[in-house]
């Protein structure tokens, strides 16, 4: 583990905070490149992101507590120091949408042009932010002695527990990032031929759904992760969403049909 970028005694920079707040800064550059190609003005996107960071940061993490309320009942002053880990980005997205979809509809914005502008630097947020989970220890695998890695723990954070030390587990967290960067890459050329709108946000959904099902089968999870005895409570989630994209794409696919 990597945690501790920078430590100049009261001025402490963690790799997981860092890496997120890059793959946000990112993201918002990849967004306003990709608007201003498409006639939006560069506030709009810069005004909607800050909605959705509110709404990110609250949902990941308030997500992560409940999965481990007990330590944070303990450790209630811990619940608010996002920085040292512990976001779940099912959270995250969950109320990032939201709060981005109150923000658009508040303004009488469309919502499909601007979701296809978005999609993209979404996974490409995953690619940064999941390089920061690896770093910090979190989000890791099952154990393996083929494709495992062993974590060693250099920061000694007495931060929740994350990656054993010393032991071989999957990278899981490099394995979500090379995904979403390739699937970054497939949603900016899919974009470039898509008929309607929407389309792209659509394949976002469904294909980040299918990403995170799989992978979740190499994680390791609590106990209290899984619903009906045999899926992930992401998973479950994934399934949901995967459904979402092919209803709202068929919607899409069949009303351009009709025109």
């Amino acid at each position: 583990m990597f945690r501790l970028l920078i430590d100049l005694g009261p001025i402490k920079i963690y790799s997981y905070g860092f890496m997120q707040f890059l793959a946000f800064l990112a993201g918002i550059m990849l967004a306003k490149k990709r608007a201003s190609k498409n006639g939006i003005t560069p506030n709009l996107i810069y005004d909607l992101s800050f909605w959705i960071l509110i709404g990110g940061v609250a949902g990941g993490r308030l997500w992560y507590v409940i999965e481990h309320f007990d330590y944070f009942r303990a450790n209630p002053f811990e619940t608010v120091q996002v920085w040292h880990g512990g976001m779940v980005i099912y959270g995250g997205l969950i109320l990032g949408f939201l709060a981005g979809f109150i923000y658009l509809k508040k303004n009488k914005i469309g919502f499909l042009k601007i979701a296809d502008i978005v999609a993209p630097s979404i996974t490409f947020g995953i690619f940064i932010g999941r390089i920061g989970c690896f770093l910090n220890g979190c989000c890791y695998g099952l154990q393996s002695e083929k494709i495992g890695i062993v974590f060693h723990d250099h920061s000694n954070s007495g931060l929740l527990p994350d990656a054993p030390i010393g032991i071989k587990v999957i990278p899981t967290q490099i394995f979500m990032s090379i995904s979403a960067l390739f699937l970054t890459i497939y949603l900016l050329l899919l974009d470039r031929r898509k008929v309607s709108q929407g389309e792209t946000f659509c394949w976002l959904t469904i294909f980040y759904g299918i990403h995170r099902f799989s992978i979740d089968f190499l994680r390791h999870y609590e106990g209290n992760a899984l619903v009906f005895k045999y899926i992930t409570l992401s998973q479950f989630f994934s399934l949901i969403l995967i459904a979402t994209g092919i209803t709202l794409l068929s919607f899409i696919i069949l009303r351009n049909k009709k025109l």
